[in-house]
């Protein structure tokens, strides 16, 4: 009983720290017809790390960029830079995180980014990195908000194309683009 008592809190740790987890949430101007708008540009928006601005941070504004750019035109929208209907954005925020875990067990040779640095007491560390990225699709001509996708990850990958494109695809999911009927 004992062995599977640890098993289960090992396996439950294992998860908390090795998974990736997706939270999406929408919103949109229920006034106004998504399926109307053919055009966009993409706007450079904010990287946020541990709650300090990173304008240098081209990477993950590139890969950000990249990842809107190629999700918006396989919904059927054109990008143009000239008098585009939409105006997309975002907000891209990471921070780590350290939270104190209780019981089970651990390899006591992993040291590793996400992994365990204490054992000391039955108690352990693990470090994590959560993220949020905030998709804006603004009217051009308006200047009004349509749409906004608040894409939260929990993954020690937050800097990655793979995770970007992820967090992209699942935040503009529901947007139904041109070629589709709301």
């Amino acid at each position: 009983m004992k062995a599977s008592k640890s098993l289960c809190r090992l396996l439950a740790a294992s998860m908390a720290l090795g998974c990736s987890t997706t939270t999406v949430r929408s919103d949109r101007d229920p006034r106004v017809n998504l399926s109307s708008y053919e055009t966009f540009e993409v706007k450079k928006g904010q990287v946020i790390a541990n709650d300090v601005v990173d304008e240098r941070d081209t990477l993950v504004h590139d890969r950000v960029q990249s990842a809107i750019e190629q999700e918006l035109q396989q919904k059927g929208l054109q990008e143009t830079a000239q008098t585009p209907d939409l105006i997309a954005t975002y907000t891209a925020r990471g921070q780590e995180v350290v939270e104190v875990m209780h019981g089970g067990t651990r390899p006591h040779d992993y040291t590793g980014a996400n992994g365990w640095v204490d054992s000391r007491g039955g108690e352990w560390l693990a470090e994590d990195t959560e993220g949020t990225l905030v998709l804006d699709l603004v009217d051009a001509k308006t200047n009004k908000l349509v749409w906004r996708s608040i894409v939260e990850i929990d993954d020690n990958d937050l800097r990655s194309a793979k995770t970007i494109t992820n967090a992209v695809d699942k935040g503009l999911e529901k947007y139904p683009g041109p070629l589709a009927t709301e």
